[in-house]
């Protein structure tokens, strides 16, 4: 059977809506992503600063919380719970291959 349309019926059980959702080489991503609270500072600051950005932008599997495309920088904002220091090297040299330079925010770092 087909793994996409496997992740779709599983999405449909747990009530989701499988429209919300991009397939990408057969994995669900949401397409529209619910901001954290960090993030949402980090995304009022730069609405602030007059940035334009783009929020979760799916670059060739990769999918960063913010991108400035004017400025070429993505931004990721990390949370001390789901991340560790050694995942920055990895998504920075990723990213780069993408024009991107890449900032990250530690959650603790932002406040409200």
């Amino acid at each position: 059977m087909n793994k996409q349309l496997l992740n779709y019926n599983t999405l449909l059980k747990l009530g989701q809506n499988p429209i919300d959702y991009e397939f990408i080489n057969g994995v669900p991503f949401r397409k529209h992503a619910t901001m954290t609270k960090p993030e949402a500072v980090v995304a009022e600051s730069l609405r602030s600063l007059g940035e334009k950005f783009q929020y979760a932008p799916i670059i060739n599997r990769l999918k960063p919380d913010f991108v400035i495309p004017s400025k070429n920088v993505a931004i990721e904002v990390f949370g001390v719970y789901w991340h560790k220091q050694d995942e920055v090297p990895i998504r920075k040299e990723r990213l780069s291959k993408y024009g991107l330079r890449l900032l990250v925010l530690w959650d603790y770092e932002i406040s409200n």
